[in-house]
Formats: structure tokens, sequence, C-alpha cells
């Protein structure tokens, strides 16, 4: 009898820590950031201004503009988990030679945004949704695009399933679900099969986050998408399997290329 008062103590424990760190991921500086990846990124080139919009949680979030001349339309991105807009530069060097205006842009909890908590995608797609109706008040782009990676294009197609307020999206290595991430997460790393913990992670997501891995099911939302929408995905993913991209194009057919 203790020794099952034990492990099932060690499993609250497991989940609880396993919890604390999906919602409360340490925030990476700017400052880090830059150091660790951007400069390999150079956008000097490119006329700027700074971004800030308050979310309906009354939070503060921080990003940039970048400009071309002439441009043909604006790209919205965002980041991965515990990253920050740095870890967007790539993309946005990418398509403002390619003649988009682009915003990248803290998460809430990330960067130099407010916010104590990562939503892992849900959160980030009702901010992305302030964010995109910010630049239909603003600007008069004719074409609005958005793009995300891992955590950032779970976000990205969240929003279009959800809206279909964008004219495309581009989701680099998206997860099908958070629950079955959080699984696979589990196999790899504590060798325990997933279910043991997810009951658990699952009330503690409710309990510290505010959400429930129902709320962060991408494969239900890409049902409902009725933009074009492109997903990239590379096969030597270790941490996001290819599989999920390839389930969530056969749940729409608005999939356009993988």
């Amino acid at each position: 009898m203790i020794f099952v008062v034990i492990i099932l103590l060690a499993l609250i424990i497991s989940a609880f820590f396993m919890t604390n760190f999906i919602v409360f991921n340490r925030k990476r500086s700017i400052e880090d950031a830059m150091v660790e990846y951007g400069h390999d990124y150079d956008l000097s080139e490119y006329k700027t201004s700074p971004f800030s919009i308050q979310n309906k949680r009354k939070e503060m979030l921080y990003g940039d503009f970048y400009y071309v001349k002439n441009p043909k339309g604006i790209i919205i991105m965002c980041h991965g988990f515990a990253c920050n807009r740095v870890f967007s530069f790539n993309y946005a060097k990418m398509f403002l030679s390619l003649g988009y205006d682009v915003l990248i842009y803290d998460h809430t909890h990330s960067g130099k945004s407010e916010g104590t908590k990562c939503g892992m995608g849900f959160y980030e797609s009702e901010d992305l949704e302030e964010i995109v109706q910010y630049i239909k008040d603003n600007y008069d782009y004719n074409v609005i695009g958005t793009l995300g990676e891992s955590m950032g294009a779970a976000t990205v197609l969240k929003h279009l399933g959800k809206y279909n307020s964008v004219d495309f999206t581009i989701a680099d290595c998206p997860y099908e679900s958070l629950r079955k991430q959080i699984k696979s997460r589990i196999n790899k790393l504590i060798k325990l099969p997933g279910f043991i913990l997810l009951p658990i992670i699952d009330a503690y997501l409710h309990l510290l986050g505010g959400y429930e891995f129902k709320d962060v099911n991408i494969k239900e939302s890409v049902i409902n998408i009725k933009k074009p929408f492109m997903l990239v995905h590379g096969s030597a993913d270790s941490y996001i399997s290819v599989e999920d991209s390839l389930n969530l194009k056969l749940a729409n057919d608005n999939c356009k290329k993988i």
C-alpha cells in the first residue's frame, strides 16, 4: 500500500513540474536571443518601427514592423515555445526579400511582452486575432498572411480555423494537438506510457493555465479552415513528428502544399 502511495505521489509531482514548465516557462530575453540567434540575420537595411498592443487580458504585447517599398501585403509572424520575436528573423528576411512588409512580435509571457502564462496556442491565437484586426483598422494592405513555427504554427492554424480572417497561412512544423505532443514528450523523456500522466497534466493545465487539452486541438481547428494554408515540416524533426502535419493535411482540402 505504501508503495502504491509513493508511486501516485511521484506521478502527481511529475505532472505538476511538467505542467509548470509548459505554463510558466522561463522567458528568454531579446538580448540573449540576439546573441544566440539574431546575429545570423541582419535586417538593418529595412525601415522599422515599434509595435505594441494591449490584449483583452490587459497585457501589453510588443514587437516590430519591418517595411519594404510598395509592399505586396504584410505577413504577421508567430514564434515558437519559449522563444521570442528574434526567432522569426529568418522568416522575416525571406518575406521582406519577396516584397512583403513583416510584423514580428513577442507572444504573451515571451520576450518583452507582458503576461505570466503560456497558452501553447490557446491565448496566442486570440491575441493574433486582435493584431489582425488592428492591422485591418489602421493599414490598407491588400493581402494579410500569417506564418508560425512550432507553437507559433499551432497558433496560426488555430486562429485561421476559428476566424478565417487572413488571406493565407503558412505553418512550419505544427503539432496536431497539445495532448498528442505532450504524450510524445512523456514517452521519450521519462519512458512512461503517456496515458498515465495525461489526465493529471490536463487537470493542472486547467488549474494553473486556465485551459485544457481540448482547447488546443489543432486538427479540429484545421477542419474549419476556409482559406488556403501551407504546411512545412522536416522529416528529420525529432521534437514534433512529421506525421502531425500529414494528419493535418488530410483534415482539410484547402491545404495547398506540404
